[in-house]
C-alpha cells in the first residue's frame, strides 16, 4: 500500500523494454500527489504503472499523472482497477484528478483533467470532449477556451473549466452573475500565460456545486477578481507543478468553508476594504517537483498582500514544507496548529515582519502535532500578540531521536516548536503536551509560564 500525503511515487522503466510495477492500494491524504511514469531512454521501451489495489482520497486532495516523457495513455500507461479511478461522470475522473503530460490540444506539455478510457487507461481530456463557448455549454459541458469569453447574463452553469494555451480571460455582464462549476474544477493550464477571473470593476461570482472547489494554476498567475461564494471548500494547488504558480485573490469572498494552499503561492490581496480573502479555516501543505524532487518552501507559501485577509476565528494550520508570510502586515486568528509530514526538508513557518499576528483562543492557543519529519522545527518569527491566558500544546518529535536529536524526555530532546517571535501581548502561557517549546524572542509584557507537561527552552 502507498500512502501519498503531497508526495510523489516514479516508475522508470529500463530503456529498450517494456516494463510495468503493480501498485496495491493507494490513498491520498493531503496536499497534491504525483503518479509519473518514466518510459527511460527518450521513451524507447514501455512504463506500465498497474494500480490494482483500493483507492482512498481525503476530501482536500488532489492527484496529478505525470509522464517524464511520451504521452499519459499512450506512453506512459496508468491502468487502476477500483471504481474511482475508472469512472467517468460527466466525462472525467473528478475535478480532484488531472494530467500533465504532451498536450494535443496545444501541442506542447500541459495540464488537464483526467479521463478514464478502458483501452488506454487513465489519459487527458480531448478538444473533442469540450465545448469552447459558454454560450454552446450546458450544465454537463467540459468547456475549455482561451482568449476572452464572457459568462452569459444572468449567470451560467457547467461541469468544468480549462485555460490553457494562451492567455485567458472569464469575464460577467453584471457583478451578480454567477459561474457555476458542477463539478468543483476550474483548471489554468501549465503554459506560462496569465489568466484572470472577473475584473475589479464588474467582479461576478464563481461557485462550486460541489463540496469542493478546485482551482488549479500550473504557471504564471491566476487572478481571481470574482467573488467565490456557496458553501464549499476552496482547494487551492499547482496540481504538483515545477514551481512558481501563484494563484492571486483580490476580493472579500463569501463561501462558507475551510480553505486549502497545496503546493502554490498564494497571494491573500483582498482590496475591497471589508471582508477578507479567507473566510473559515486555512490549512497549507507543502509541494512537490512535478514528481522529481521535493518543492520548496518559497513556491509554497501563502502571503498577505494586505491586513486582516483571514477571518478573525480561524484555525490556521501550517504544514511541512510551506509557510504563513504575514508580509509586515497585521493579522488575526482564532488559533494555529503546526504540522511536520514525512519527506519534507522546511517549512511549517510564519513570519509576520514588521506585522503583528493576533491569536484569540485561550483554551488550545497553539497545537504544534504530527511532527513526523525531524530535519523540521516548526516556528513562529517576527511579533506575535497572545491572549491573556495562552495554551501552548508541544508534541514530541516523532522519529530519528539519536544523540544528536536527543533522547525523547532527554534535556538535549529536539525542539517541537520555536517562538522566535517578539511577543507584544499576552500574560499567562500554559505550556502543554511533552514535547519541548523554545521561547526564543522577547517580550514587552510581564509573562507567567506554566510547563505543565514537557520541557521549554529559553533563548
Amino acid at each position: 500500500a502507498i500512502q501519498l500525503d503531497g508526495g510523489a511515487f516514479e516508475f522508470i522503466s529500463r530503456s529498450g523494454a517494456d516494463g510495468a510495477v503493480t501498485l496495491g492500494d493507494l490513498s491520498l491524504v493531503g496536499g497534491s500527489s504525483i503518479l509519473r511514469g518514466n518510459a527511460a531512454g527518450g521513451g524507447v521501451g514501455v512504463a506500465t504503472l498497474n494500480l490494482s489495489g483500493a483507492f482512498a482520497r481525503t476530501p482536500d486532495s488532489t492527484l496529478t499523472f505525470v509522464s517524464n516523457n511520451g504521452m499519459v495513455g499512450a506512453n506512459p500507461f496508468f491502468l487502476p482497477a477500483a471504481a474511482a479511478l475508472t469512472t467517468n461522470t460527466n466525462g472525467m475522473l473528478g475535478a480532484w484528478a488531472l494530467v500533465s503530460t504532451t498536450h494535443g490540444t496545444t501541442s506542447s506539455a500541459n495540464l488537464e483533467f483526467a479521463v478514464y478510457d478502458p483501452v488506454s487507461g487513465v489519459r487527458s481530456m480531448n478538444l473533442t470532449e469540450q465545448a469552447t463557448l459558454f454560450s454552446a455549454a450546458t450544465s454537463v459541458s467540459n468547456v475549455r477556451f482561451s482568449g476572452t469569453q464572457s459568462v452569459p447574463t444572468g449567470g451560467k452553469t457547467i461541469n468544468s473549466l480549462t485555460l490553457n494555451g494562451a492567455a485567458s480571460t472569464v469575464s460577467f455582464a453584471a457583478s451578480s452573475d454567477t459561474l457555476t462549476v458542477a463539478t468543483g474544477g476550474l483548471l489554468s493550464g501549465s503554459d506560462n500565460n496569465a489568466r484572470t477571473i472577473g475584473s475589479t470593476a464588474v467582479r461576478g461570482r464563481i461557485a462550486s456545486g460541489a463540496a469542493e472547489f478546485f482551482l488549479h494554476n500550473g504557471a504564471n498567475t491566476l487572478t481571481v477578481n470574482a467573488d467565490i461564494t456557496g458553501t464549499t471548500n476552496p482547494v487551492f494547488t499547482s496540481a504538483g507543478t515545477v514551481g512558481g504558480a501563484t494563484i492571486r485573490l483580490t476580493n472579500a469572498n463569501s463561501y462558507v468553508g475551510s480553505a486549502f494552499s497545496n503546493g502554490v503561492i498564494l497571494l491573500l490581496d483582498n482590496q475591497t476594504g471589508s471582508g477578507n480573502a479567507i473566510t473559515g479555516n486555512l490549512t497549507l501543505t507543502g509541494g512537490n517537483a512535478n514528481g522529481a524532487d521535493t518543492g520548496t518552501v518559497a513556491n509554497a507559501t501563502v502571503r498577505n498582500l494586505a491586513a486582516s485577509q483571514v477571518a478573525d476565528a480561524a484555525l490556521v494550520t501550517v504544514r511541512g514544507g510551506t509557510a504563513w508570510d504575514l508580509n509586515g502586515f497585521n493579522e488575526t486568528v482564532s488559533r494555529l496548529s503546526f504540522q511536520s509530514q514525512g519527506g519534507i526538508s522546511g517549512g511549517s513557518a510564519i513570519t509576520t515582519g514588521p506585522g503583528v499576528l493576533t491569536l484569540t483562543d485561550m483554551a488550545d492557543t497553539i497545537n504544534a502535532n504530527a511532527l513526523d519529519d525531524v530535519r523540521v522545527i516548526s516556528s513562529v518569527s517576527g511579533r506575535l500578540g497572545l491572549p491573556a491566558s495562552a495554551t501552548i500544546t508541544v508534541a514530541q518529535v516523532a522519529g530519528g531521536l539519536t544523540t544528536v536529536q536527543g533522547t525523547a524526555g532527554h534535556g538535549n530532546e529536539q525542539v517541537g516548536l520555536a517562538i522566535n517571535a517578539a511577543i507584544t501581548a499576552g500574560g499567562t502561557i500554559n505550556k502543554e503536551g511533552p514535547g519541548v517549546l523554545q521561547l526564543g524572542g522577547f517580550s514587552s509584557q510581564e509573562l507567567t509560564v506554566n510547563v505543565n507537561g514537557g520541557d521549554l527552552v529559553l533563548g
